[in-house]
């Protein structure tokens, strides 16, 4: 099953909106003759844009077979049941494959994991008996 992240609206402006707002002023400073000032913003603008693109969508996650698969852009987590230690609800500002403050924080023999699916109560349920399956 894949579930899509959850995605807070003020993530979400703040993906778009500021690489738009560095394009815009790019655009404004070309007019008033600012080219040198003009390009930075507008190189900057699309490459905060194109980097963001990358690592942040999709942002999803799959409860696979025998493993738990995050996704954020082009990285990708893997982590088997079997090395989940704890599963909870979290509201941690910490990074994250996540785009959402509500969120389920995976503790596992490698570290932790902050993941924000959609229907987080449900996405919980099914996450705690895969891992309650692996350790019987």
């Amino acid at each position: 099953m894949i579930r899509p992240s959850k995605i807070d609206i003020w993530i979400d402006l703040l993906l778009v909106a500021g690489p738009l707002i560095l394009v815009n002023l790019g655009i404004y400073l070309h007019k008033t003759g600012e080219e040198q000032n003009s390009l930075i913003c507008i190189s900057a603008g699309m490459l905060i844009g194109v980097v963001t693109w990358i690592l942040a969508f999709p942002c999803q996650y799959t409860l696979e077979d025998k493993s738990l698969l995050a996704q954020s852009g082009i990285l990708k987590w893997r982590i088997p049941y079997a090395e989940i230690q704890t599963v909870e609800l979290s509201n941690s500002i910490l990074s994250g494959p996540a785009l959402s403050l509500q969120r389920i924080e995976v503790h596992y023999d490698r570290g932790r994991i902050l993941i924000s699916p959609n229907e987080r109560d449900l996405f919980l349920k099914e996450l705690r008996k895969k891992v309650s399956m692996a350790k019987s």
